[in-house]
């Protein structure tokens, strides 16, 4: 695969665009501004997570970028 990061987030569209029409019909009023908010959140957070995981990213949060 040339692009992991486009792939995963196309494999996210889906997911995304399902948690923003479960939250509009359970009555929560979403604008369409809302809605982009909201799956280019959960885009952003999976892409920064990526290969590294939850504890990767925690330790780069922790003690910082080991390349700089």
């Amino acid at each position: 695969m040339t692009h992991p990061n486009a792939a995963t987030a196309a494999a996210l569209t889906l997911p995304t665009v399902l948690i923003v029409w479960l939250a509009g019909h359970t009555g929560i009023d979403l604008s369409a501004e809302a809605a982009a908010g909201i799956g280019g959140g959960v885009i952003t957070v999976a892409l920064f997570v990526g290969r590294r995981g939850i504890k990767g990213v925690a330790r780069l949060l922790w003690r910082g970028d080991p390349d700089l």
